[in-house]
């Protein structure tokens, strides 16, 4: 009698481990819903300020007015950020721009492992920072 329940047991859920499987496919294949076009974000407690549609809409007119200009500013201090760099490298002798291309090279390793451990030790909501990492009041 218990082998034949299990069996029932058994088969009821593969029954419907098949109908779930089944229904995930078919969500699957549907086309995802159009995308509205992006307005923009509004600068931070803006939502809380209860804002009308239309004054929202005239907010992110003037964002999309400005973000062009801003784009175009941010281009242009890139560039001349690698033409300073390129400049202040030239007056380097070769062993020195090597020396840096080194000094550079560590310090993004450094970067890297130090995220990568940041990334492992944050996992699971725990804090894993070493105890000398942490701020200890004067007074201890």
């Amino acid at each position: 009698m218990k082998t034949l329940k299990a069996w029932a047991f058994v088969s009821v859920m593969s029954i419907c481990g098949s109908l779930a499987w089944q229904a995930m496919a078919e969500d699957a294949t549907e086309k995802p819903a159009a995308r509205k076009e992006s307005r923009g974000q509004l600068p931070a407690q803006y939502g809380k300020l209860g804002i009308s549609d239309e004054v929202k809409n005239q907010l992110y007119q003037i964002d999309r007015e400005y973000d062009e200009q801003i784009k175009k500013l941010t281009a242009e201090i890139k560039e001349l950020q690698v033409e300073r760099d390129t400049k202040m490298q030239e007056k380097l002798t070769d062993s020195q721009r090597t020396q840096l291309k080194t000094l550079r090279d560590e310090a993004a390793a450094k970067r890297a492992a130090r995220g990568a451990k940041m990334k492992k030790g944050t996992e699971g909501g725990e804090d894993k920072a070493s105890p000398e990492s942490k701020v200890l009041p004067k007074n201890i």
